[in-house]
């Protein structure tokens, strides 16, 4: 398979879908396989054109994902990610610590970024919180994205939903 679907904001109120290539990992990315997004008040505002901050047009919405790491970039290779392990993503790859700031923005997944409504992605492995296994034990991927680790969500769904 070469080719996913992804989801992008064609104009306010408007999200359309399409058919794109499944990204290559760069050096220091991971290639996720994206299991389960999160839904956010945000994505709301940025849908019918209320975000208040800027948004590329045409931009990939969303923000959160629980995936599988199906690809590491060289410079990650024994770095502590592996093929196969679930991750999380970090809301703005470029923003780990301290007081979110307005030169932060533009990295944040789902506005300037290209977000998570997509069946695969390329991350920074810096942006990336990998789930133990033994945390796995029962709980499916929405839990993850859902349990308040990276941020407060309203719902999640699966790309293979279709519940926009």
């Amino acid at each position: 398979m070469t080719t996913q679907q992804v989801l992008r904001l064609s104009s306010p109120g408007s999200i359309a879908s399409s058919q794109e290539a499944i990204p290559t990992p760069l050096p220091h990315e991971l290639l996720i396989k994206i299991h389960a997004v999160a839904l956010n008040g945000r994505d709301i505002h940025v849908v019918d054109g209320t975000y208040a901050l800027p948004v590329k047009d045409g931009v990939v919405m969303g923000s959160d994902c629980c995936g599988i790491v199906a690809g590491v970039g060289g410079e990650v290779e024994g770095r502590g990610f592996e093929v196969g392990d679930v991750v999380i993503n970090a809301l703005n790859p470029m923003f780990l610590y301290g007081s979110l700031r307005e030169e932060h923005g533009g990295e944040t997944f789902g506005a300037l970024r290209d977000g998570v409504l997509r069946e695969w992605m390329t991350i920074p492995a810096s942006g990336a919180v990998k789930i133990p296994g033994r945390y796995m034990d029962g709980r499916g991927y929405e839990h993850w994205v859902s349990e308040g680790l990276v941020s407060v969500f309203f719902g999640c769904i699966c790309l293979s939903s279709a519940v926009l």
